[in-house]
C-alpha cells in the first residue's frame, strides 16, 4: 500500500533503473544518439513534456483521469495568441498578456472539468472525453481551423542564464509540485482521496472542493505547456498537440503512478517522460518506421500497467 508520499515498498526504483538502462543502451547502440546536439534537444523536449506530466500526476494520484489535455493545450495556445494580437505584437505588454491568457484559459478549462466530475457526478473518463471534443471544437471553430500568428510568443523559446526558458520553468514546476504533493496538506488530501475516497470524506477531507482544485491546478500547467508549444512556431494552432493526453498518462504510469489512484510521484513522472522521449528519439536514430513509434509506446505502457497490477497483488498478500 502506498504511503503519504506515494512511495511503494516494491519496485520503487524501477522507473529510474529503466530510464538509466535505456539511456545506456541507446548511447552504446546508436552513435548519432549520443551527440551533444541530440542530447541537448532531448533535454529541451523532456523539459517541455514534463510540465503537463506533472499536472497529470496530481489527477492520477487523485484516482481520476483527464483526456482533454491536447485539446485544452490547443485552446490555451489560441487564447494566448489572441491576447498578443489584441494588444499588438510590438506592444511591451503583449507577451505578459499572452502568458496570462494562456494560463488563465487552462485554469478555467481545468475548473470546468473538475465541476463536471463533482457537481454532475460524471465519471472523469467520460467528462473529459466530452471536453476533449468541446475544447478542440471551440479552438477549430474560433479560427476556422487555421493558426493565429503571434511572433511575440517566440520570446518564450529563448534562454536565460545559459539555459532554455522551458528547462528553467520545468525545474521550478517540478520543485514546487514535489513540495506540494509530498510535503503539504494539499498533497496528503490528494493521496487520501485517491487511496480511499469514502474514508477521506469521513476524515473531514473536502473531497469535491479538492477535486476541482486539482483539476484547476493541472489545467494551469497545461496552459503553461501551451505557451511553450506556441512559442516554437510563434502562433496558436487549433490542431496542436493531438494525442498529448496519451503521452502524459503513459509518462505518469511508466513513472510508477497507478490508474487505481493513491500512488504516484513527481520524480516518477519526470522519469516516465524522459523514458518516452528517449524511446521516440531512439526509434528515429535506429531507423524504426515512424508508423510503429506509437505501437512501441503502447507496448511499454501495457508493460508498466501490468507491472503495477503485479505489485498491487503482491502488496495485498
Amino acid at each position: 500500500m502506498s504511503g503519504p508520499t506515494g512511495r511503494r515498498p516494491l519496485g520503487g526504483l524501477a522507473p529510474y533503473l529503466t530510464l538509466l538502462l535505456l539511456l545506456l543502451a541507446l548511447s552504446i547502440a546508436l552513435p548519432t544518439f549520443r551527440t551533444a546536439d541530440n542530447l541537448w534537444n532531448q533535454g529541451r523536449r523532456i523539459a517541455l513534456y514534463t510540465i503537463p506530466a506533472v499536472g497529470m500526476t496530481f489527477v492520477i494520484v487523485l484516482g481520476m483521469i483527464d483526456l482533454s489535455v491536447g485539446s485544452m493545450v490547443a485552446l490555451c495556445g489560441l487564447a494566448s495568441a489572441a491576447a498578443v494580437r489584441r494588444l499588438g505584437d510590438a506592444s511591451s505588454g503583449a507577451l505578459a498578456a499572452g502568458i496570462a491568457a494562456g494560463i488563465l484559459c487552462g485554469l478555467a478549462c481545468g475548473t470546468v472539468n473538475g465541476l463536471l466530475v463533482t457537481r454532475l457526478r460524471i465519471p472523469s473518463f467520460l467528462a473529459t472525453l466530452g471536453t476533449l471534443g468541446i475544447y478542440r471544437g471551440l479552438a477549430q471553430y474560433s479560427t476556422g481551423g487555421t493558426a493565429v500568428p503571434a511572433p511575440r510568443l517566440r520570446a518564450l523559446d529563448g534562454t536565460r542564464l545559459g539555459l532554455p526558458l522551458v528547462l528553467l520553468c520545468a525545474i521550478l514546476v517540478v520543485a514546487g509540485a514535489s513540495v506540494l504533493l509530498h510535503r503539504t496538506r494539499f498533497g496528503r488530501h490528494t493521496f487520501a482521496i485517491g487511496g480511499n475516497p469514502r474514508a477521506a470524506v469521513l476524515c473531514g477531507v473536502p473531497a469535491d472542493r479538492h477535486v476541482v482544485s486539482v483539476y484547476a491546478l493541472a489545467g494551469g500547467l497545461w496552459g503553461l505547456t501551451a505557451l511553450f508549444l506556441a512559442s516554437l512556431g510563434g502562433s496558436g494552432d487549433p490542431n496542436q498537440a493531438p494525442g498529448l493526453e496519451l503521452d502524459v498518462i503513459a509518462s505518469v504510469v511508466i513513472g510508477g503512478g497507478s490508474l487505481a489512484g493513491g500512488t504516484g510521484s513527481v520524480a516518477g513522472a519526470v522519469a516516465g517522460t524522459a523514458t518516452i522521449a528517449l524511446l521516440r528519439n531512439g526509434c528515429v536514430h535506429g531507423g524504426v518506421d515512424p508508423l510503429l513509434h506509437n505501437a512501441l509506446i503502447g507496448a511499454v505502457l501495457i508493460l508498466a500497467v501490468a507491472f503495477d497490477a503485479y505489485r498491487r497483488r503482491r502488496a495485498d498478500l
